[in-house]
């Protein structure tokens, strides 16, 4: 949950940095905005991507999910965001 608020928190940062500090258009000032949005994808084909492992598991766990099998694609994130934190705040 803590990540959504995040989220929200961009979206109303990045018009500030780039439009109202850096004096970007309106237009160029948008742009940012890809990148969150390559971000998302590229989360969501990591959980589709990590789905057949995760059925794999659960078929030998005789059809009984297991919630940890769902942390590897979030450990990767937890790597990944921060990083992404860093960089928007450092340039």
């Amino acid at each position: 949950m803590l990540h959504s608020g995040i989220l929200y928190i961009f979206l109303t940062a990045y018009p500030i940095v780039f439009q109202e500090i850096r004096g970007y258009g309106l237009g160029v000032a948008a742009l940012p905005y890809i990148g969150m949005v390559v971000g998302m994808i590229f989360g969501g084909l990591l959980v589709i991507a990590f789905q057949p492992w995760t059925n794999r598991r659960m078929k030998a766990n005789n059809n009984v999910p297991i919630p940890e099998d769902r942390l590897v694609p979030s450990i990767v994130g937890s790597i990944l965001f921060p990083i992404g934190i860093f960089w928007f705040s450092w340039t």
